[in-house]
C-alpha cells in the first residue's frame, strides 16, 4: 500500500541514501587502521583523573573487576617522574578511560579515542601467547574489553559470542569453582568471586539482549557470590577480615544484589530461547516466574517481567489484559528512568553529576545493556500506542491516550537525537521510529488507512532526515573521507534509488525482517 506513493517519491529516497552516506563517512572517519598498535600515549593527568573517577563512580559499582585501592596505586605511579608502568596496566588503564570516557559528558566527545583504546586492547588481546593472558589481570582486561566495546559501541553486535571466549578463558584458570576454605587469602578468593559474578552478569545480559542462550546453568559452576567488603577491608595477601553485614552498604553491594537475582534472571533467560523456536514459552511458566519477581527481587525485575510476558501465550482476554498491562508498566518504569527529559542544568564535563544524568548519559552514549532495555521499551511502548489507537477507531467517543503514553511520544524523537548528536550512527532508527511515531498520531487524529496517513509518515520520514543530516554533520571532520556515491557529487541513478528503495522498505514495513512489520502493517 506505501510502495506506489514512496516509490514516485525519489527526492525521499536520495535523502535516505544520503543519510546512510554520512553515517558510514562518520564512522570511517572515527575508526583506527588495523592493527592499532597499543601506544604509550595517554590523555593529560587532570583528564585522566576524571575519566577514571567516571569509570568508578558507575561501572565499577555494578561489574565488579578491579581492586580499586591496587588500581589507584599503580595509577599514581603514573604520574611520578621517572616512574615506568607496564604495558599490561596501560592497557587495562585505557579500557577503564574508555569506559568512563562515556560518562565524561552528554554528547561523548572522547568516543574517537575511546574506540582507539578498544582497538588496542584488541590487538593485545589477539596476539599469539595465549599463556600470558591466562591469569586474573588477563580476564580483568578481557571483562573491561567487553564493557568498552558496549560503550563505544565497538562491534557490540557480537558481544554474546565473545562472552563465550571468556566464560571458557575463566574456567580455564578454575574460576568457576570456589578456592578450598582457608586455602587462599581472603584478597585472592573475593578477587575471584567478583571477576566470576561480573562475567555472569555480562553473560546473562547479552543472552536477554540478542536473543541468544546464556550457555550455562547454576549447576555449571560452584563458586559463591562475593562477600560484604568494601576494597580497603580486604587487606594484604594474608589478611582473613571478617564480611560487614548485609544490611551496611559497601562497594560490593549492588553485584551482590545482582547475584542474588540470577538464578531466576538466568531461568527467565533460558525459558525464553528454550520455548517452541518461536520465541513463545508456557504461560503457566510466565506467571509462576512473574509472582516470584514481584515478591522478591523488586530491583531489577522490570525488563525480565516484560520481556517473560511478551513472549507467552496467554490463553484468555484476562491473561492477555495482564500480560499487555505488565509489558506497559515496565516498559513506562524503564523509559521514565533512562529516557525521561535531562534536567534543565546539567553538570560540566568531568563533574561528579547526579544519579539520573549518569542513567541517562549510558543510555545515550553507550550501547549496551541499559541502551537496548530501553530501545526495545521504546518499541513496545508505541506497539501499545498504536494497538490504542486501533481499539478506538470506531469508537464513537474521542480517542484519551493515557498521559505516560502520550510523554513517549513526545519525547521518543528528542531522546533519539540526543543519541545521533552523541555519535550513534542509526539511521535507520530514528527514521523508523519518527514513522512509526507520524503513523500512531494520525491514527489517534483519525486518520484512515490511505493516502492522507502515508503522506503524514512520508512528511515525518522527511522531516527526520534533515534532522539526522544537521544532527551529523558537524560531527564529521572537515577532512573526513566522503562515501563514494557523494564525493564528488554524483548523483544516484535510478537503478540504485530502487535497489535501496526496497531495502528501506523491507526494513520498515517489515516484509523480511519481522521486527516491526506489526508495528506498521494494517
Amino acid at each position: 500500500m506505501v510502495e506506489p506513493y514512496l516509490k514516485n517519491a525519489k527526492g525521499l529516497v536520495k535523502d535516505i541514501d544520503e543519510c546512510k552516506a554520512l553515517a558510514r563517512t562518520l564512522k570511517q572517519s572515527r575508526t583506527p587502521e588495523w592493527p592499532c598498535t597499543p601506544s604509550e600515549a595517554l590523555p593529560d593527568e587532570t583528564l585522566c583523573r576524571s575519566l577514571v573517577d567516571c569509570y568508578l563512580r558507575t561501572s565499577e559499582t555494578v561489574y565488579r573487576v578491579l581492586h580499586v585501592p591496587a588500581f589507584l596505586t599503580e595509577f599514581e605511579q603514573l604520574w611520578t617522574p621517572g616512574a615506568k608502568s607496564s604495558p599490561v596496566f596501560r592497557i587495562l588503564l585505557k579500557l577503564v578511560l574508555a569506559i568512563g570516557s562515556s560518562q565524561y559528558d552528554q554528547h561523548f566527545s572522547m568516543r574517537a579515542s575511546a574506540i582507539r583504546w578498544v582497538y588496542e586492547a584488541q590487538l593485545w588481546l589477539s596476539e599469539p601467547g595465549s599463556k600470558v593472558k591466562l591469569n586474573a589481570v588477563g580476564l580483568q582486561i578481557q571483562l573491561l574489553h567487553l564493557l568498552a566495546r558496549e560503550a563505544a559501541d565497538v562491534d557490540s553486535e557480537s558481544i554474546w559470542t565473545s562472552v563465550g571466549t571468556v566464560l571458557r578463558n575463566a574456567m580455564a584458570l578454575g574460576y568457576h569453582h570456589d578456592p578450598p576454605p582457608n586455602s587462599r587469602s581472603t584478597l585472592v578468593v573475593e578477587g575471584q568471586r567478583r571477576l566470576w559474578n561480573t562475567l555472569l552478569e555480562i553473560a546473562v545480559q547479552s543472552s536477554l539482549s540478542s536473543g541468544q542462550p546464556p550457555l550455562m546453568s547454576m549447576a555449571q559452576f560452584t563458586t559463591k557470590p562475593p562477600q560484604n567488603y568494601n576494597d580497603e577491608d580486604l587487606g594484604g595477601p594474608t589478611a582473613t577480615p571478617e564480611p560487614r553485614p548485609d544490611t551496611e552498604f559497601t562497594g560490593t553491594t549492588v553485584a551482590i544484589l545482582l547475584r542474588k537475582t540470577l538464578p531466576l534472571r538466568l531461568h527467565v533467560v533460558n525459558s525464553l530461547n528454550d520455548g517452541d523456536g518461536n520465541g513463545h514459552i508456557d504461560y503457566d511458566n510466565v506467571l509462576r516466574v512473574d509472582s516470584m519477581l514481584r515478591e522478591e527481587f523488586r530491583c531489577v525485575r522490570r525488563q525480565f517481567l516484560g520481556a517473560m510476558n511478551l513472549t507467552g501465550r496467554p490463553g484468555t482476554a484476562a491473561e492477555y489484559a495482564y500480560s499487555r498491562r505488565v509489558v506497559s508498566e515496565s516498559c513506562i518504569k524503564i523509559w521514565r528512568a533512562a529516557a525521561a527529559p535531562p534536567p534543565l542544568a546539567t553538570q560540566p564535563a568531568g563533574q561528579p553529576s547526579t544519579g539520573q544524568e549518569d542513567i541517562r548519559r549510558a543510555v545515550t552514549c553507550g550501547f549496551g545493556f541499559c541502551r537496548m532495555a530501553t530501545w526495545q521499551s521504546l518499541l513496545l511502548l508505541l506497539v501499545e500506542l498504536k494497538a490504542q489507537a486501533r481499539e478506538m477507531e470506531d469508537s464513537l467517543l474521542p480517542q484519551v491516550v493515557p498521559s505516560d503514553l502520550a510523554q513517549v511520544l513526545q519525547d521518543a524523537n528528542p531522546w533519539c537525537l540526543e543519541c545521533i548528536r552523541a555519535g550513534q550512527t542509526n539511521v535507520k532508527g530514528y527514521i523508523v521510529i519518527s514513522a512509526i511515531g507520524a503513523h500512531i498520531a494520525g491514527l489517534q487524529q483519525g486518520l484512515r488507512p490511505g493516502e492522507e496517513l502515508i503522506s503524514k509518515v512520508i512528511q515525518a520520514v522527511n522531516k527526520a532526515c534533515g534532522e539526522y543530516l544537521d544532527a551529523v554533520q558537524p560531527l564529521v571532520p572537515a577532512d573526513g573521507v566522503q562515501d563514494e556515491h557523494w564525493a564528488n557529487g554524483v548523483a544516484l541513478d535510478d537503478n540504485m534509488l530502487d535497489m535501496n528503495w526496497n531495502l528501506f522498505l523491507v526494513d520498515f514495513l517489515g516484509e523480511e525482517v519481522g521486527g516491526l512489520g506489526w508495528v506498521l502493517n494494517d
